[in-house]
């Protein structure tokens, strides 16, 4: 864990620093990207972190004010006394728009829906010890803290023309988590730091994808559903913003440094399966036909459960993007590797999560991070044979075959009901026959006394976690508060879709 140096005066160190180097205007106490920055001018030293995101008389503008969802949470949480206690932490703060988007991704429409034991599983993993502050971060390096939930945060600072104290939470190559910009950073309370963000974002470690499935010789069995509306949508201009490209023969997707970042959505049918057999394992299939640059990875999103019209969608009405890839392929330039061919993309545990809420479609964003423009075929692109739709999007089905897993590890676990959180270990559950990565569990059961979370999101009967997910400790069982015992129910699923004959029972121990 990072070692902090002690905080005697930062409002006088900075400002002195910024003076030997050339100026005040050089290095300010509260560098801010977002012109509506809340002034430096205000010494927060006699407040503790509690009574300052609570206050609303500090600062003379909106930016407390639009803590309150905040502040709420923290009292929901149990973590009140925790930021208004003697010690030194660094806390990233949400405003409110930015925790109701996460409420949301995580399933919730309200905060009073949301359970306490998540809400504090998530706010832990956006805490540390000790002061991180910007100017202190060296230029252009990831660097990771422990959190109170033992996890990591990363910060990076990354000095830009205009803003040399750019810092970006969580953005870290080991991270899958969603990147997070600091709004106002370096406020300095009595018992720590508070950072500002207007997109919340936890701990989710990167995981591989799994291998491509090559089942066996046998009797697979399978049901295939094209696409019922595509479109891209593109960020430019306004008049690029209210311009709908449902019928465009591409699906364009690129990540702008500025403008002119495009990203697509497509609709599928929600259904069991035409094959009397139980679901091994969906696929999204995607016709890649151009690649720009050295290529990168394309990620598939559930987004925002909404009806649209293909004639309508532009940027500016489309949808929510999802903010979880639920899927991702790697391309590549040339024939030889990603272009004119197919692509299946596993989007299993979205499409039976689905089933499960008895959704009638499901819309599957496609984005990415990379600069490079990526196309795919829509369903009015027409194939080699001249025949409209004969690369449409699709989803193929398949039911499951013989399972290669053997040997399960299922210890049950015991969860210490003072912090009501265990991180759950290959120690206590796990298959053999492959590797981690082509290894999943499907919650069966879900407990009744508390909650199973990976990367801070609660699963719903259906859901899906891999073996190297528990590897990288992002699977949790957070206990409710009543009750001493509980339990929940796991299948085993290799990466072909074959499952284990047995179903895990998981025993709860609450001590």
């Amino acid at each position: 864990m990072k070692k902090f140096p002690s905080l005697k005066n930062a409002t006088l160190f900075l400002l002195f620093i910024g003076m030997v180097i050339g100026g005040c205007g050089k290095l300010q106490l509260l560098k801010d990207i977002d012109p509506e920055a809340i002034s430096a001018g205000v010494d927060l030293k006699d407040k503790t972190i509690w009574e300052f995101v609570s206050s609303t008389s500090t600062i003379a503008n909106d930016t407390l004010k639009s803590l309150s969802l905040y502040t709420r949470a923290i009292e929901k949480a149990g973590l009140k006394e925790l930021l208004n206690s003697p010690g030194e932490y660094t806390v990233i703060v949400p405003r409110n728009a930015a925790l109701q988007s996460f409420i949301e991704s995580l399933g919730y429409n309200t905060l009073d829906e949301v359970p306490a034991a998540i809400l504090k599983n998530i706010f832990l993993d956006n805490i540390a010890r000790g002061s991180i502050l910007s100017y202190e971060l060296p230029e252009a390096q990831f660097e990771k803290y422990e959190t109170l939930n033992q996890d990591s945060i990363s910060f990076i600072r990354q000095p830009t023309s205009v803003d040399p104290y750019k810092v970006t939470i969580n953005s870290a190559t080991t991270f899958l988590s969603t990147a997070a910009v600091i709004r106002t950073q370096d406020l300095q309370c009595k018992n720590g730091i508070v950072h500002v963000v207007d997109i919340y974002t936890n701990y989710v470690p990167k995981t591989i994808a799994p291998d491509p499935s090559t089942p066996g010789e046998g009797g697979n069995l399978h049901d295939t559903i094209l696409v019922t509306k595509d479109s891209y949508m593109s960020n430019g201009s306004s008049t690029s913003k209210n311009t709908n490209y449902g019928s465009a023969v591409t699906l364009n997707v690129k990540k702008a440094s500025a403008d002119f970042t495009r990203r697509a959505i497509t609709q599928f049918e929600v259904r069991e399966p035409l094959f009397n057999d139980r679901i091994g394992s969906v696929k999204v299939g995607l016709y890649c036909n151009r690649v720009d640059g050295d290529g990168g990875v394309v990620s598939l999103y559930e987004d925002e459960h909404v009806d649209w019209l293909e004639d309508k969608v532009s940027w500016a009405n489309c949808p929510v993007p999802g903010v979880v890839s639920i899927g991702d392929v790697l391309l590549k330039p040339g024939s030889a590797n990603s272009v004119n061919k197919w692509h299946l993309i596993d989007i299993t545990s979205a499409y039976l999560n689905a089933l499960n809420q008895n959704k009638g479609f499901i819309n599957i964003g496609i984005n990415t991070t990379d600069n490079d423009l990526y196309t795919f075929a829509s369903r009015e692109a027409k194939d080699s044979k001249n025949v409209v739709g004969g690369l449409s999007p699709f989803i193929v089905i398949t039911s499951p075959v013989p399972s290669i897993l053997e040997n399960p590890t299922n210890t049950g676990i015991v969860v210490d009901g003072a912090t009501g959180n265990k991180k759950i270990s290959t120690g206590e559950l796990k298959f053999e026959g492959a590797k981690s990565n082509n290894i999943f569990f499907i919650l069966k059961d879900v407990p009744q006394n508390g909650y199973l979370v990976v990367g801070g999101r609660p699963l719903q009967t259906g859901s899906r976690f891999s073996q190297e997910q528990l590897e990288k400790g992002a699977v949790r069982y957070l206990y409710a508060g009543t009750g001493n015992t509980d339990s929940f129910s796991l299948e085993g699923q290799d990466f072909q879709g074959g499952f284990y004959h047995d179903v895990l029972t998981v025993n709860v121990t609450i001590n």
